[in-house]
């Protein structure tokens, strides 16, 4: 728990900005290192046919992920602010998982340029 076990006094909020910008930017480092690292492993080198099938699926993640959550992935791009208040500081264990999504997200868009780039790249060759 990220609180170390204790609850915040009545009427203290938990900082917005740590869950909703400084965590998910943090943790979607690690999730785009885990992603590159998936596609570089387990990316067929040969034939061409069978590594354009493996960019296109994986091209495909952020799509599937972004059905899972899609109101929250367009509250975040959008930048609205309105229900910030009641995702990222009424409940630590909550605006923590809603962090995590959005690790997700801003991994998967970072990972989505690179398998572009690597599509582009096969198409060139």
């Amino acid at each position: 728990m990220l609180t170390g076990g204790k609850s915040k006094p009545p009427g203290e909020t938990f900082p917005i900005p740590y869950f909703k910008t400084h965590l998910p930017r943090f943790e979607a480092e690690l999730k785009y290192c885990e992603l590159t690292y998936y596609a570089l492993k387990f990316s067929p080198t040969e034939p061409l046919h069978e590594r354009q099938d493996f960019l296109l699926r994986e091209l495909g993640r952020r799509n599937r992920t972004i059905a899972d959550s899609p109101d929250l992935y367009y509250y975040i791009l959008s930048g609205r602010t309105d229900l910030d208040q009641s995702l990222f500081a009424s409940d630590p264990d909550l605006a923590a998982s809603y962090a995590t999504i959005i690790a997700t997200f801003l991994a998967l868009e970072r990972y989505h340029a690179y398998l572009q780039e690597q599509f582009s790249e096969l198409i060139r060759s």
